[in-house]
């Protein structure tokens, strides 16, 4: 048997490396790309998600106060607005609980305080 030159097993370890750091560095950039894509993708993930909920809270708020007492509302393109002149307490509070505890942009609100029992409401929530 022949024995194999040293310089062969050189060379060939020399082109096995190449090899390996061009797929590595190929690899990475594919990984990068993805991961730009999924940040990309995860933020429109959030968009729709935040619409999905902006959307279903409307309907939610509108289907609340058609039910509840004591106050009028009229609906717009742009939003509600909501105007009570005598709320007690417990209404107040459940209205103020579903408003504030949803995600409504609340352009203008002023409660007016009639005595110990009731207040006034005057709200605009703009879409």
């Amino acid at each position: 048997m022949n024995r194999v030159n040293p310089l062969y097993l050189l060379a060939i370890t020399v082109v096995v490396i190449l090899f390996l750091l061009f797929k590595i560095t190929s690899l990475r950039e594919e990984l990068r790309e993805n991961k730009e894509d999924y940040f990309a993708k995860q933020k429109v993930a959030v968009a729709l998600s935040s619409l999905k909920n902006l959307s279903a809270s409307k309907a939610s708020l509108i289907r609340y106060l058609s039910h509840a007492k004591g106050f009028t509302f009229t609906q717009t393109q742009k939003g509600i607005s909501l105007h009570a002149k005598a709320l007690n307490k417990k209404e107040l509070d459940r209205i103020m609980a579903k408003i504030l505890n949803s995600a409504y942009w609340i352009k203008s609100m002023k409660i007016v305080k009639i005595d110990n029992q009731k207040a006034s409401l005057d709200m605009e929530i703009v879409w």
